[in-house]
């Protein structure tokens, strides 16, 4: 038991040190600090994270865009460069410095697919505006110049009036006689019409072979000379040519032999210069061996050029610098039928228009091609002359020859008019 009385000991509360007593409120702070931090490195990463999805759809954008204007580009420089090339085919003095800029956009469209990304959408403003600028300039040209161009059928009409003099009308004819036993019964003499036209100032007319030595071409009668049965009198041609508008017959139906041109009366034609000959051998199954004969091909070679003299003679317009293709318009002029298709006996040239079928050695086309149309020209889409009419497989397919072929002969009628002169000169 203790004594109450007994004094009690009394103890003193234990204070803390003051260094102490602020650390919570700098706990405080630190966390108020980093949650300051915590909140601004959040708001920077989405700062960032939203520039980058901004950059992201900038750039998805600018290679939708660059994607849309090459379609578009495409397009529309297909549009300009086949407007170029027409007029460029028109010689139009616009045409270098729109081909250059177009050429320059090329260039410039090109460039994009190896360039900067970061440059590309200045670039593609900067094309989508220059695109605009040519298509609105090109579109404003085309407008004057469709004003101004004429339509096909006033080419066509244009070429007639202002050329249909220089479509010739020709008129053939030879002798064979007939034998039997090597014995000459009589003499027939076979004839033909066919067209030709002037292709130079100097007088040279081309037409078809066929034309002026139909004998090559028929396979009746090469038969019936290999057989003996007839003898082709080949020197005993006579060519007879008129010019569009003339009158080529007399009252009862013969030629007017007195007009124009011929190669035994009035002698101011002759033949000038003739492809070479390209036969084929053919056997006529008569007797135990058969009979051979050969006829003429019908491939280029079936062209011929006459001269004319002593009158002034003007050439159709010629043109061998634009070939022609499938679906081009195109105008057949000539004689079909000869003198049969003709009335009060005058040399009045038919026209018939159509379109290329396709143009391969021969250009084959839809326009309407009779006999006696033979040697007559082609008429390309500008009004002049492309080719010549030589043979039919229908009157709705029609083959001509390309003019070069006709061109090149007639140089080589002049280099060999040259060798005989510079030949007898010696």
């Amino acid at each position: 038991m203790s004594d109450t009385n007994e004094p009690r000991v009394q103890y003193a509360p234990r204070r803390t040190p003051r260094r102490r007593r602020w650390l919570p409120y700098l706990n405080l702070i630190l966390l108020v600090v980093f949650a300051i931090g915590f909140s601004t490195l959040n708001r920077r990463v989405g700062q960032e994270e939203a520039t980058k999805q901004r950059l992201t759809a900038q750039l998805g954008a600018t290679q939708q865009n660059i994607s849309e204007l090459e379609n578009v580009s495409a397009r529309r420089l297909e549009t300009i460069r086949d407007e170029a090339a027409r007029m460029r085919a028109d010689a139009d003095q616009h045409v270098a410095s729109y081909a250059s800029r177009v050429d320059a956009v090329l260039l410039r469209l090109a460039s994009l697919e190896s360039g900067n990304r970061k440059n590309r959408a200045k670039a593609v403003a900067a094309l989508r505006s220059e695109l605009a600028t040519l298509q609105k300039e090109l579109q404003t040209q085309l407008a004057t110049r469709s004003q101004k161009r004429p339509t096909q059928r006033e080419v066509f009409c244009n070429f007639e009036q202002k050329h249909g003099k220089g479509i010739v009308l020709i008129y053939t004819e030879f002798d064979y006689e007939r034998r039997i036993s090597g014995r000459i019964i009589d003499t027939k003499t076979v004839t033909g019409w066919g067209s030709g036209f002037f292709a130079s100032n100097d007088g040279h007319i081309v037409t078809n072979k066929h034309v002026v030595e139909p004998w090559k071409f028929d396979s009746d009668l090469a038969a019936m000379e290999a057989l003996g049965e007839i003898l082709i009198r080949r020197d005993s041609i006579r060519i007879g040519c008129w010019p569009a508008g003339t009158q080529f017959l007399n009252e009862d139906g013969s030629p007017r032999w007195n007009t124009g041109f011929n190669n035994h009366q009035t002698r101011n034609l002759r033949i000038f210069a003739l492809a070479g000959d390209a036969m084929t051998e053919h056997t006529l199954e008569i007797g135990t061996n058969g009979t051979q004969y050969k006829t003429h091909g019908l491939n280029d070679n079936d062209l011929a050029v006459l001269k004319v003299k002593g009158t002034k003679i003007r050439s159709l317009p010629l043109d061998t610098s634009r070939p022609l293709t499938k679906l081009d318009p195109i105008m057949v002029v000539g004689f079909p039928r000869g003198k049969n298709g003709l009335e009060r006996g005058a040399a009045i040239s038919s026209a018939t228009i159509g379109c290329v079928r396709k143009v391969e050695n021969t250009i084959h086309v839809t326009a309407s091609i009779i006999p006696g149309n033979s040697g007559g020209p082609l008429i390309g889409p500008k009004g002049e002359v492309v080719g010549i009419v030589t043979r039919i497989y229908s009157e709705t397919l029609g083959i001509c020859i390309k003019l070069q072929h006709a061109l090149d002969l007639i140089d080589q009628g002049r280099a060999a008019r040259k060798a005989v002169i510079a030949a007898n000169a010696r």
